[in-house]
């Protein structure tokens, strides 16, 4: 029965990644980099697909698989099915060893706790209440931990709903009441008719909200080809902390992610203006700070058990493909 279930993992994580979201050409050439994101395609993967994009003006082919959880997408990449995925995966690595290292952080954490006024109002009415969070180790759950510690509350159970979207639309059907969800769906649940919703307060969070990291093996090996799509990820960045309004630039040029993103203009600029506005996506991949700032964060959340000062962050960081990129395109 486990060999069955195994097999039928690996089949599920096969399919998914042989079915990028974008249907591809026969004649189009076999990918040098395979992106799986355990997520749905939405305003923030606009980063990711303009850099892919603009790595093919420079040969380096990108494919890239939206899956249905994180974890599909982690296990893609250890079982050899990906290359990169995106996330924050601190916790696999220290538990298990997982062969995997962070290498660009795309941008630090903006996420908001949410709640139905109808149900609850502060930090203290979540005492005893479920939790909904993207996945286990991610940082939707170590900012829920982290304010349970912070407000000495403890919730009645943690369940993982992976999606901001999966979430927002699940408070707005009354079916959770309280969970932690992206500027986009933020922005969303606010606005509603309803009136029901309000964010609750969190620190100010310098760690990272979502990064790139893939298999050592292929960082490695492929690390010329790394350095590129890291150079155009950069590229993007600075393209769009120049002007946030960029970005509807930036899909209609590459043609990419009109079908979450049409008739959707204004809240997308928003989203990104915001977002520029607090120096969320960082000019330099999270060079120099990006890595100390997530293990100091995902420790004193209970992520990752014991002393900061006995974690390294080569443990979790491959550092060459950011330094190799910023040494050709230089650093601001």
């Amino acid at each position: 029965m486990f060999l069955i279930r195994i097999f039928c993992c690996l089949s599920l994580l096969t399919s998914f990644i042989n079915q990028p979201l974008h249907a591809k050409e026969a004649t189009e050439p076999t990918p040098d980099i395979r992106i799986a994101i355990g997520d749905i395609p939405g305003f923030d993967t606009l980063i990711v697909e303009a850099a892919a994009a603009r790595a093919a003006e420079r040969d380096v082919n990108i494919s890239i698989s939206y899956l249905q959880s994180e974890d599909l997408a982690t296990q893609a990449i250890i079982n050899g099915l990906a290359d990169v995925g995106i996330g924050t995966p601190y916790a696999l690595i220290h538990n298990t060893r997982a062969p995997l290292r962070l290498f660009y952080q795309l941008n630090s954490l903006r996420f908001f706790p949410v709640v139905d006024t109808q149900h609850y109002n502060d930090w203290k009415d979540l005492d005893g209440v479920p939790m909904y969070t993207h996945g286990e180790g991610s940082g939707t759950e170590a900012i829920m931990m982290l304010m349970a510690r912070k407000h000495d509350i403890q919730y009645s159970a943690m369940h993982y709903v992976p999606g901001s979207g999966v979430r927002a639309k699940a408070m707005i059907k009354g079916r959770i009441h309280a969970t932690i969800v992206d500027t986009e769906r933020r922005n969303q649940l606010l606005n509603h008719s309803s009136g029901k919703f309000k964010t609750l307060p969190t620190p100010t969070i310098s760690a990272s909200d979502e990064a790139l990291y893939g298999h050592l093996d292929f960082l490695h090996t492929q690390h010329a080809k790394i350095s590129i799509l890291v150079e155009e990820l950069i590229q993007v960045s600075r393209i769009i902390n120049r002007d946030p309004h960029s970005v509807v630039e930036l899909r209609d040029k590459y043609n990419i992610l009109h079908q979450s993103t049409d008739n959707k203009e204004s809240a997308l600029i928003q989203m990104y203006e915001e977002l520029v506005s607090v120096n969320a996506i960082p000019n330099n991949g999270g060079y120099p700070t990006a890595s100390a700032a997530d293990l100091k964060f995902f420790t004193a959340s209970g992520t990752l058990n014991g002393n900061l000062e006995q974690l390294k962050e080569t443990d979790f960081w491959e550092f060459s493909p950011l330094t190799n990129a910023l040494e050709t395109i230089g650093i601001q």
